[in-house]
């Protein structure tokens, strides 16, 4: 009993059957890979060329809308415009305000006119007063004689006391006004001025 010897002789790759099947599947995908990007060529070219239009046209949008919020800020600001102070070659106004409801503070903005013979520092003493609240609030403006400047009173912790924008209408704080070199001894040129404003 004797085994034989059968010799086994191995078909080369390519002529089994399965091989064709994953070439022929690879060059179909192949081909419709970049029979589709060449479309999406084109659709994505389209698609460009509307956006850059639809964008112009949003540009155009945006720049009219920011045209007319700016014209109603403006019309705003000069109807609140108010001099609050105008003695001893001193003016102060009110000329205007930016209401920050997501960061929850004031900009009261002020334009201050220094015509006296000396140099001259506006601090604000103690907290100011919006709506009867009593808040935290900052300003230190140093103005030279002879100019002009805009000055900012920022008023902060509206959110933690629930004042919107609408509710805006009455601001007092006390001012003073001094000769830095000399406000130790008697170089103040108001100490304690009171400042209202109605919104």
């Amino acid at each position: 009993m004797g085994k034989e010897n059968v010799e086994v002789t191995k078909k080369p790759i390519y002529k089994k059957w399965w091989f064709w099947v994953i070439v022929v599947v690879i060059v179909a995908a192949v081909g419709s890979g970049s029979a589709g990007s060449s479309g999406d060529k084109k659709e994505n070219a389209n698609t460009k060329t509307e956006a850059v239009a639809n964008n112009d046209n949003s540009n155009e949008t945006k720049a009219a809308k920011e045209q007319k919020t700016e014209k109603k800020t403006a019309k705003k600001e000069e109807s609140k415009e108010k001099v609050v102070y105008n003695k001893k070659n001193i003016l102060i106004k009110f000329i205007g305000y930016d209401f920050h409801s997501v960061l929850g503070y004031l900009e009261v903005k002020m334009y201050i006119e220094n015509n006296s013979e000396e140099d001259l520092t506006f601090s604000m003493d103690g907290d100011v007063s919006l709506n009867g609240y009593s808040l935290n609030s900052s300003l230190y403006e140093e103005i030279n004689k002879g100019t002009k400047k805009n000055v900012t009173l920022n008023i902060y912790d509206l959110q933690d006391n629930n004042i919107e924008e609408k509710d805006l209408s009455s601001l007092s704080f006390k001012l003073d006004i001094y000769n830095p070199d000399v406000f130790l001894t008697d170089g103040y040129v108001e100490d304690n001025l009171k400042v209202k404003y109605k919104f």
